[in-house]
């Protein structure tokens, strides 16, 4: 359970932060999200740390369209 808070709500907090942060000076800006290779290619015995990475990507693609009209 603390992996899917740690990777999965830390990035979604980190992304609005950057919103926020992009919003206030008008001028866009980028965000690097570390993701793995297990979200494409998942190993046995890693559930959660795989499902957890999955999310972020999913996250940062959704950040990707959102944070668009920001810059």
């Amino acid at each position: 359970a603390r992996v899917l808070a740690v990777n999965t709500t830390g990035t979604m907090r980190v992304l609005r932060a950057a919103a926020r942060a992009f919003r206030r000076q008008g001028t866009g800006g980028s965000v690097v999200v570390q993701a793995s290779k297990n979200a494409f290619a998942p190993g046995a015995g890693f559930g959660a740390y795989s499902a957890s990475k999955a999310a972020v990507l999913q996250l940062a693609r959704i950040a990707a369209l959102e944070f668009a009209e920001l810059s």
